[in-house]
């Protein structure tokens, strides 16, 4: 099996004692095996930075073509779910009608009444309200 071999040129170089100081610290550590490879290993890791340097004006137009993709995806997902949830709330509301009569006074009290439950609960509806409502006691279960 052969071996590539590439050439390798030689040149001067030039560093502050400190950088030196510290180079050897990183060898003797284990990050490198020579000093030479030490600098192989930051000149192959500065060059691919600056390769993504320049990929970044095409990455950037594909992130953001995906990312609206997934936004698009989304929103038509919630959607969907929304209109899903106003068409039980709509058979609700007519199977209530069908039930008993509903005054007005009756339906603006239970209108406000579930505005305050959605409100103060984020939306978690509680039952025992329902209850208390249907059964005309008040909030602190009083007839």
């Amino acid at each position: 099996m052969e071996e590539k071999t590439t050439k390798k040129r030689r040149f001067p170089l030039y560093m502050t004692a400190e950088q030196d100081a510290e180079i050897n610290e990183f060898v003797e550590n284990g990050y490198a095996k020579s000093q030479n490879d030490f600098i192989n290993k930051a000149i192959e890791f500065y060059m691919g930075y600056l390769r993504n340097e320049k990929n970044t004006d095409y990455i950037a137009p594909i992130l953001s073509s995906v990312i609206k993709s997934q936004i698009t995806d989304i929103e038509r997902n919630i959607s969907e779910i929304i209109f899903k949830l106003a068409v039980e709330v709509a058979k609700q509301n007519h199977i209530s009608v069908c039930r008993g009569y509903i005054s007005e006074e009756v339906l603006e009290s239970l209108n406000d009444m579930c505005c305050r439950d959605v409100a103060s609960n984020n939306g978690r509806v509680q039952l025992e309200n329902a209850y208390r409502f249907q059964h005309g006691y008040d909030e602190e279960g009083d007839e």
